[in-house]
Order: C-alpha cells, then sequence, then structure tokens
C-alpha cells in the first residue's frame, strides 16, 4: 500500500494542477554543508542511528496529542529492517529545494516535521503527520550533513535544529523503553551521547 501511494502521489499532485511545496525560504541557506544524496536512495531508504543502531519508525500504536500527528522513534540492534515496513522512508526532491528533501514513510503515508508545538523546553519532539498525504508540512524539509564515516547530520530547514536519538524512556508514552527522536538547535545534550545525532542513509533492502 505505501509504495502504491508512493508512486501515485506526483501524478495525482499533477492531475488536479497541484505542486509539492518548497521548504520555507528564510532558512535555506545554512551554514552547514548540505549534500545531494544519490538518486538511487530516493525511492526507499532507512535511516540508521549511529546510537542505537537500530532504524527509524513511525510509532503506529502512540500519536502526539491530537490524535493527527505521530511519534517518531528509533528501533534497538535486535529489530532487523527487512523485517520492518515501517523502517522503509521515501526521500520528495527537486531543484528548487537547494538539497533539501522531504521524509515520507512509505508504510503510514505520513511525512516527517518538527512541529511547532512541541518547541519548549520538555517536548521538542520530532512526529510524521496524516492530516494530507498530498501536503509536505512547512516545517517538513530536511538537509543532510556530512559527518565523516558515511554518517550525516540531518537538519530541518524551518527551524535550523538537528535531529537527534533520546535514551530509553517517555515520560508521555510510559512503559514503551523505546528511543524517541527530539531536535536540538547544535550538539545534542551531552547526556544523550555524543553519536546522538548521527545517521546513516541507507538504502532499502528487499523484504
Amino acid at each position: 500500500m505505501g509504495h502504491f501511494y508512493a508512486v501515485l502521489l506526483p501524478s495525482i499532485v499533477l492531475l488536479f494542477g497541484g505542486t509539492l511545496a518548497g521548504p520555507s525560504q528564510h532558512c535555506t541557506c545554512p551554514c552547514e554543508q548540505r549534500v545531494e544524496l544519490p538518486k538511487d536512495l530516493l525511492e526507499c531508504v532507512n535511516i540508521k542511528s549511529v546510537k542505537t543502531r537500530g532504524w527509524m519508525n513511525t510509532d503506529q500504536n502512540h500519536m502526539f496529542t491530537d490524535d493527527v500527528k505521530r511519534y517518531v522513534y528509533f528501533t534497538g540492534f535486535e529489530k532487523q529492517r527487512n523485517q520492518n515496513q515501517n523502517a522503509d522512508w521515501r526521500l520528495y526532491t527537486k531543484p528548487s529545494y537547494k538539497k533539501s528533501y522531504a521524509i515520507r514513510s512509505r508504510w503510514m503515508l505520513e511525512f516527517l516535521f518538527a512541529a511547532i508545538d512541541t518547541r519548549n523546553t520538555f517536548s521538542r519532539y520530532v512526529l510524521s503527520w496524516k492530516k494530507d498525504y498530498l501536503e509536505i508540512p512547512e516545517s517538513g524539509y530536511w538537509q543532510f550533513i556530512p559527518a565523516g564515516n558515511n554518517q550525516y547530520r540531518i537538519r530541518n530547514t524551518w527551524s535550523g535544529e538537528f535531529l537527534y536519538v533520546d535514551n530509553d524512556g517517555h515520560y508521555q508514552v510510559k512503559g514503551t523503553k523505546r528511543p524517541y527522536t527530539y531536535r536540538h538547535m547544535n550538539q545534542s545534550p551531552t547526556n544523550q551521547g555524543a553519536n546522538a545525532d548521527l545517521f546513516e542513509v541507507l538504502k532499502c533492502v528487499k523484504k
């Protein structure tokens, strides 16, 4: 189902005269040296945490407060990606995005984004959004900044924040012991580990 809509999306947008919006103009020229990813990665990628050695997933069972946005977390090493269809994401880009990408779950059909209503001291979550699968949220564009060793830091073009993977536990979703995905302005908090904001971007494996 995810593959069907991923293929159908550009055709539907064209048919109805719509466009996939570009990233916000006030945050498209960072000092960081963002790069263009290989085109063979766009159709399906797995995003791996250097910290947990697991894969980025949308949380099918736990929604954010308004039942429109969904938590995003990383699995541990034990979860094999070839058995985990929720770890598959598609990247959307075009020249006007200036090496920025929309990241969309192929399984849940939701875009990764930095929600405004989670920007406070205690809850700076990165969520996925399911309101309308034809529309990329304004804060749903990301840049990949090389960090060496085929690893990247992932930066939101709208807020200027970087992803990082939290330690196990979550004060709103008790008992899950899942490393949820947060964002930060510069370096991830020291208590999260030096590699909390490092990721690998790998082509999907056949399932």
